[in-house]
């Protein structure tokens, strides 16, 4: 059933050293090349918030968005919780100067709860879902209530892919990102 799926897999590690950036390019003229002939794409990892984010933010960064900021700010308003770490946002504001040609639109800045730690300067304007993940993540403090977890869900899940047509660039795909883990034993069920 799933044999004509194409699928890559990149072996990358969640960590700071990991070089991410070599594959940037690559792997966003792919998701262009099958989104433009009205093919589905599905980008995961783990977590689905710092890997494949990333990869969204490359793709959304060199074919959909005016600057690395629009193609965050697009990304967390479907998935609040996406935190790639702040070596792929090196990475990602790299990618960013060389393609657009600019400075880049993120910064690096000092987390102000944890002036050791750096973090990009647009979790600033999604600061209660950076904290609300995090503060999950370490265990302490406040708790997103399962309930609104569940509206956040079923939001995303009501957004669908459509066709558009008339643009300048001719008829594309309005790309819609929503990460969600996947279970790594999905790779069994497509090699059948």
């Amino acid at each position: 059933m799933l044999g004509d799926v194409q699928f890559i897999k990149l072996w990358l590690e969640d960590t700071t050293q990991c070089v991410i950036y070599t594959h940037f390019e690559l792997i966003a003229d792919q998701i262009q090349a099958i989104l433009s002939t009205g093919g589905k794409v599905l980008i995961h990892s783990v977590h689905g918030i710092s890997r494949s984010a990333a990869i969204c933010l490359a793709y959304l960064l060199k074919f959909r968005c005016k600057s690395l900021r629009d193609a965050y700010e697009m990304l967390a308003s479907n998935r609040p919780k996406v935190t790639p770490n702040i070596g792929f946002w090196r990475q990602l504001i790299a990618f960013e100067q060389e393609i657009k040609q600019t400075l880049g639109s993120v910064n690096i800045v000092r987390d102000e709860r944890d002036p050791e730690k750096l973090i990009p300067d647009v979790y600033t304007k999604f600061a209660n879902h950076y904290n609300t993940y995090h503060t999950k993540k370490s265990g302490y403090g406040s708790r997103v209530t399962e309930n609104t977890s569940m509206k956040r869900k079923a939001e995303n899940h009501k957004r669908t892919l459509h066709r558009i047509g008339g643009s300048r660039h001719g008829p594309s795909t309005q790309f819609h990102p929503v990460l969600e883990p996947l279970p790594e034993n999905i790779e069994v069920v497509a090699q059948k």
